[in-house]
């Protein structure tokens, strides 16, 4: 066989695989979530087979599937993949936020979210402190200390001074540098 009866093949493959996942939807038999994830498995094994992007278009069901897209990085749509694999091949014992690596997975390990969302409140009670601390520079007479910086985002924001003290140490240098980068302090 040649290269190109194989792209075709898979192209058709692909087209009807896509078809058939959107009557299963329409019937209630697939879940439309389910569905999209094997398709994206089919899309990026077909362009990780060398098969190019208005190619794959080619295998779309319909006009509005080939003209209603939008351009994604494989490396995103490789992640997607991956978790997607990595629940199919480990479900049930992994659910779906562990496979994807957004999940603690146990060990009293805490979720990417809770992390994350951990991580924005932190930088952004040190943001505060350090424009308390900035805004009072500007006037001698009103100047005021880290310590007092702290306390009044606690007040502000309803958290304890440690808390905001804690988020000052470990991201203010990081916020001065980019000050300092910028020629703000």
């Amino acid at each position: 066989m040649n290269r190109t009866s194989d792209k075709e093949k898979f192209l058709e493959s692909l087209h009807s695989r896509i078809n058939q996942n959107r009557e299963r939807v329409e019937n209630g038999e697939l879940e439309q979530a389910y569905a999209h994830f094997e398709i994206l498995c089919s899309i990026l094994s077909a362009y990780e087979g060398c098969i190019g992007a208005n190619e794959i278009k080619s295998a779309y069901p319909d006009i509005e599937w080939q003209t209603n897209t939008v351009e994604i990085p494989t490396e995103i749509l490789r992640a997607i993949v991956e978790g997607w694999l990595e629940y199919k091949r480990t479900a049930p014992a992994k659910n779906m936020g562990q496979a994807f690596g957004l999940e603690g997975g146990g060990q009293g390990r805490s979720s990417t979210l809770k992390r994350d969302k951990t991580r924005s409140k932190s930088k952004y009670l040190c943001n505060q402190a350090v424009i308390e601390i900035l805004d009072s520079a500007e006037d001698p007479e009103k100047r005021i200390s880290q310590d007092a910086a702290f306390m009044i985002v606690a007040e502000k924001e309803g958290v304890s001074h440690h808390t905001v003290e804690a988020a000052y140490k470990k991201y203010a240098q990081g916020i001065r540098e980019i000050l300092e980068s910028e020629g703000w302090v």
